[in-house]
C-alpha cells in the first residue's frame, strides 16, 4: 500500500514495479493510504495500470506522543467525510477504516510509539460505543450495493448512486440545522428535516 506522497518515496517504488512488465502481471489492485487518495497521485497511478484503486487505511487521527485519549469526535467524521467523498471523486471503488475497534484509550499493538488513534468502535468495560465516524461509514456501506456506480450530484455535499438493482442512493451532508432541506432524486422532490450531519434517501425503482 502506498502512502507517502510527500516524500516521493512510495511514488517512485510504485513507478518502478507498474513500469516492470514482470511485475506488473501481478498487480491485480493498487492499495494506497488516504494521503494518496488525491487526483495527482492516482492520476499517476491510473495512466500506468488500468486495475482498481483502493484507500487501504483512512487517516487514524490521533497526536502520536499525547497521553490524551483521541477524540473520536465529530470533527473527524467530518474530516473522515471528506476522504471517502474526495476517493469516490478521484474512482476510487473501496475505503478502508485503519481501526476498526479500539479501546477508549485508542492504543492499539504499537509498543513502540505512544499514538492514540481514533477507531470506528470504541471498547469500554462491557460496552462497545459507535463513533461518530462509524455512522460517516455506515451512511455508505449500508445503503450502497457491490456494483453501485456514482452518478452526479449538483452539490459537493451529496455523493449519489444508483445500485445494480437500479435503486438511488444519495449520501446527505449539512453544515447547519436545516428544517426545510430538499433533495430531487429520481424524478422525486423530498423535503425533510435535516440536522448537522448526514443523512442518507435511497429510492427504489
Amino acid at each position: 500500500t502506498l502512502s507517502n506522497a510527500a516524500s516521493n518515496a512510495d511514488v517512485d517504488v510504485a513507478n518502478k514495479v507498474l513500469a516492470d512488465t514482470t511485475a506488473k502481471n501481478y498487480c491485480k489492485v493498487v492499495g494506497v493510504q488516504w494521503g494518496m487518495s488525491e487526483s495527482g497521485p492516482v492520476n499517476n497511478i491510473k495512466s500506468k495500470i488500468n486495475a482498481p484503486i483502493w484507500v487501504s487505511e483512512t487517516k487514524c487521527g490521533g497526536t502520536m506522543g499525547s497521553t490524551a485519549p483521541a477524540p473520536n469526535d465529530f470533527a473527524y467524521a467530518r474530516d473522515t467525510w471528506s476522504y471517502i467523498k474526495g476517493a469516490i471523486a478521484n474512482g476510487l471503488t473501496a475505503y478502508n477504516a485503519w481501526n476498526m475497534v479500539l479501546d477508549k484509550g485508542g492504543l492499539g499493538i504499537d509498543d513502540t510509539r505512544l499514538w492514540p488513534q481514533n477507531a470506528l468502535l470504541v471498547a469500554d468495560g462491557g460496552n462497545v460505543i459507535a463513533t461518530p465516524a462509524y455512522y460517516v461509514y455506515r451512511h455508505f456501506s449500508q445503503y450502497v450495493d457491490p456494483g453501485a456506480k456514482v452518478i452526479g450530484s449538483s452539490s459537493g455535499d451529496v455523493v449519489a448512486f444508483k445500485n445494480p438493482d437500479n435503486s438511488l442512493v444519495a449520501v446527505v451532508y449539512s453544515t447547519s440545522a436545516n428544517n426545510n432541506y430538499v433533495l430531487s432524486i429520481g424524478g422525486k422532490k423530498l423535503q425533510f428535516n435535516m440536522p448537522v450531519g448526514w443523512a442518507t434517501v435511497k429510492v427504489n425503482p
